[in-house]
């Protein structure tokens, strides 16, 4: 089986700035904030972080030289040390060649990675289910992943191995599923109004909530008993005698 890799530039980056405002915030605020969480308690402030933008769903490739070209010292780092950071989560990386404690030219290090999505932007509505959906980010399709290196000797998560012999007895299945994805950002529109809505509700003035409203968001283009849109799906290969396609929809309209 062939695999297509993606390439990635890492960035340095480094967070000595924030590291001094949350120390300076937790003395000001220690009495009331005890149990509080930032959402940056993964970050070591010791360590130095290379910010990977990853805009596409795929495997990517990172060769040693390029780790040298964005700046991280190759000749010195034991690659078993190596982290990779996403939302604030470590994920389970490949690194070819780390079984000797060093990187030579040939070695690699292989990760997973997706695209931004929606997922943050719930924050931004009110109530958070007011969220149509979470496939697509309201301002970039770009995330960031983030590269480091453990200083205190531990090894960094590492993808597990799974290897089985063939199996020649084995039937294989006759079908499987498939969910095809089509997502509409032809416009950006607002719930009822260009605007948003009026509170209260059914006023023709009033006032706008500051936050995301309902149905507010990316969309198609519009439908109306003037504007017709058609859209075709392709269904390659179906098994019509196993069941039935189903077909979901997200629909937002105005009056």
């Amino acid at each position: 089986m062939h695999l297509q890799y993606q390439r990635v530039k890492p960035m340095k980056l480094r967070f000595e700035v924030e590291a001094k405002i949350a120390t300076f915030l937790f003395f000001i605020v220690a009495l009331s904030t005890n149990a509080q969480r930032y959402g940056n308690e993964w970050i070591n402030f010791q360590q130095t972080y290379f910010k990977i933008p990853v805009a596409q769903k795929g495997l990517y490739r990172i060769s040693t030289n390029e780790l040298r070209q964005a700046g991280v010292p190759v000749s010195t780092l034991n690659p078993t040390s190596i982290q990779l950071f996403f939302r604030g989560k470590e994920q389970a990386i490949f690194i070819q060649g780390e079984s000797d404690n060093r990187l030579d030219e040939g070695d690699y290090l292989e990760f997973y990675g997706e695209g931004n999505d929606g997922t943050q932007d719930s924050l931004l509505y009110l109530p958070h289910s007011a969220q149509p959906h979470k496939l697509y980010n309201l301002y970039s399709d770009t995330t960031a992943y983030f590269l480091t290196w453990r200083l205190d000797g531990q090894a960094g998560k590492r993808m597990g191995f799974y290897q089985e012999n063939p199996t020649p007895t084995l039937t294989p299945e006759p079908y499987h599923r498939e969910d095809l994805l089509v997502s509409n950002i032809a416009s950006y529109n607002y719930t009822g109004m260009s605007e948003g809505l009026m509170y209260p509700l059914g006023s023709p003035s009033g006032a706008q909530n500051s936050f995301y409203d309902y149905g507010e968001g990316w969309t198609g283009p519009e439908i109306s008993i003037n504007k017709r849109n058609q859209r075709r799906f392709a269904l390659e290969n179906p098994v019509r005698t196993a069941f039935q396609p189903q077909l979901e929809l997200h629909l937002m309209g105005r009056d």
